[in-house]
This record gives structure tokens, C-alpha cells and sequence, in this order.
């Protein structure tokens, strides 16, 4: 499959859900208990690749496709746009609130060495809105 998947395909009546592409995988750095991912995704690019996607809850598994050919799974810990508490106390975001972008931070106990760059992050078992 390409790096565009379909949320879903139809086979004999049943409807199968098929892994969506969101990255591929610049870097990689712990912050917290987390895997922060880079590059970040631009809302509007997700929007037009995956129409009616409905965006991931913490938990839901991710499928990496790293550049050696294995295939890992790992739990979503945040896909969402990137705030900062200000000086006010209100959060701010740190895109550009006319183009927000969306962070990956990926849960469990892996390490940056573990997510190379070039591996693609797929949505395993992506929702649709019916």
C-alpha cells in the first residue's frame, strides 16, 4: 500500500478498516513519559488526505513502519496541537493559529533509537465520522 491509506474499504458486505498514513519520522526525542515526533502535521494536509478521519484518542495503536522492513506496533500518547502556558496563564498555541499543526507523541517505553528516521507512522485502526 502507499503512503496514502483509505480509512476503511468494503469487502463481501463487512467493512474492513484499513491504517492511515500520518509521518514519516524525522527525528525522535523523550519528553516526559513520551515519544515526541517530528515533523509536525499540518491539520489542513491531514483534512485533505483523510477526509472525515475522526482524530485519535490516546491508547489507540499505531503501526511503525520502520526503513529496515519490521513492522512495530506502539499505543498514541497525544496527537494534538502543541500549547504553552503563558505568562498570563492562559495557553497559547505554538503554530500558527491560522494553520495549526498537530504533534505526535507516541506512549510506551520506547526510546529514540527505536523510531528512526524514514519509519512511517500509520493510524492502525483509524475512525471514521459515519
Amino acid at each position: 500500500m502507499g503512503r496514502r491509506g483509505a480509512a476503511s474499504r468494503r469487502t463481501g458486505g463487512n467493512v474492513e478498516r484499513v491504517a492511515v498514513y500520518l509521518l514519516t519520522v524525522e527525528r525522535a526525542e523523550r519528553v516526559g513519559g513520551l515519544l515526541r515526533v517530528l515533523p509536525q502535521v499540518p491539520i489542513r494536509e491531514l483534512i485533505e488526505r483523510e477526509p472525515g478521519i475522526i482524530m485519535p484518542l490516546p491508547g489507540e495503536p499505531l503501526e511503525l513502519r520502520l526503513p529496515d522492513g519490521h513492522v512495530r506496533s506502539a499505543p498514541l500518547g497525544v496527537f494534538g496541537v502543541e500549547t504553552v502556558e503563558g505568562e498570563d496563564g492562559d495557553f497559547h498555541t505554538v503554530s500558527d493559529p491560522a494553520d495549526p499543526v498537530l504533534t505526535l507523541r507516541i506512549g510506551g517505553d520506547l526510546q529514540p533509537a527505536d523510531l528512526p528516521a524514514g519509519t512511517e507512522v500509520w493510524l492502525a485502526q483509524p475512525r471514521r465520522q459515519e
